[in-house]
């Protein structure tokens, strides 16, 4: 059975396609800004263990299934990412992406309320920053192994992305390789490796926050004089945090709050899990 909108895991696209792995989006990244997760203010010490989760193309080429999947996914990345490199500006050419693998990985555990006040106390860039707002926790990553991309002809749009040139060995993450094709029909391949597709995200939030606009669900459990940035007694007692997955209802009030625009949802399934991707505008 499918999973429900509730339940299905959901990702936030990366700002590009220019983040590989070991680069600077990284799981354990602790970041004030859920669109940028290259951007740490601190990152988490100790870090728990960093385990695999389901992703699509490990020994499964066989599978009657495997071209349908990845043909989806490819055209899925599309939609996200759009054009790359050479094709941008250009009407006469097309974005086509391949990859090997779609890969999860996780920290095994995630960070606690305990772990959040250790944290925050004994960490002055996340102190200072819980002050103002939120922070967020890097705990996860999805990642597209292998992606190379080929910008083609708009002649050749209903060509299989299987097939079309040959990639040598000898081409290394970044390098460009020319088709088999030659003369105007050329494609022109750049491989970018082991790619970041969208990253998970954890929260930690002094108890008793609330987003601009959102309504208070139990008046009885939040007393304003105990939220840290209406308080102006230094004798109380410091406001405790909360931490927790970061939710669908928190990007759209993160968007809403700093100006960025809409939050717009893509649906993924790679086979081994149904998921979806948000893309913060702006």
């Amino acid at each position: 059975m499918a999973p429900s909108h509730e339940d299905k895991k959901f990702y936030l696209k990366a700002p590009a396609l220019e983040y590989n792995l070991n680069g600077p989006i990284k799981i354990g990244n602790i970041v004030k800004d859920m669109k940028y997760p290259e951007n740490p203010i601190a990152v988490l010490d100790p870090l728990p263990a960093i385990i695999s989760g389901s992703g699509f193309g490990r020994g499964e080429k066989k599978h009657e299934s495997y071209a349908s999947v990845k043909l989806n996914l490819s055209a899925k990345i599309y939609e996200v990412f759009g054009v790359q490199a050479e094709a941008k500006g250009s009407n006469a050419l097309q974005t086509v992406y391949e990859f090997e693998e779609i890969d999860a990985l996780y920290l095994k555990t995630n960070p606690t309320a305990a772990d959040a006040k250790e944290l925050r106390d004994s960490n002055k860039e996340v102190k200072g920053a819980l002050n103002r707002g939120p922070v967020y926790i890097v705990t996860g990553l999805k990642i597209a192994k292998g992606l190379k991309y080929s910008n083609r002809r708009t002649a050749e749009k209903q060509a299989s992305l299987s097939g079309q040139g040959h990639i040598t060995d000898e081409v290394t993450v970044g390098g460009k390789v020319e088709g088999d094709k030659g003369g105007e029909d050329v494609e022109t391949y750049a491989v970018k490796g082991d790619t970041i597709l969208a990253h998970r995200l954890h929260i930690i939030k002094k108890e008793g926050f609330r987003w601009l606009g959102e309504p208070e669900l139990d008046v009885k459990t939040f007393d304003p004089g105990e939220a840290g940035f209406m308080n102006r007694n230094e004798k109380e007692k410091e406001v405790g945090v909360k931490s927790g997955e970061v939710s669908q209802r928190d990007v759209k009030y993160f968007a809403e709050e700093e100006e960025y625009g809409g939050v717009r949802e893509t649906d993924f399934d790679d086979g081994e899990e149904a998921w979806s991707m948000l893309s913060i505008d702006g």
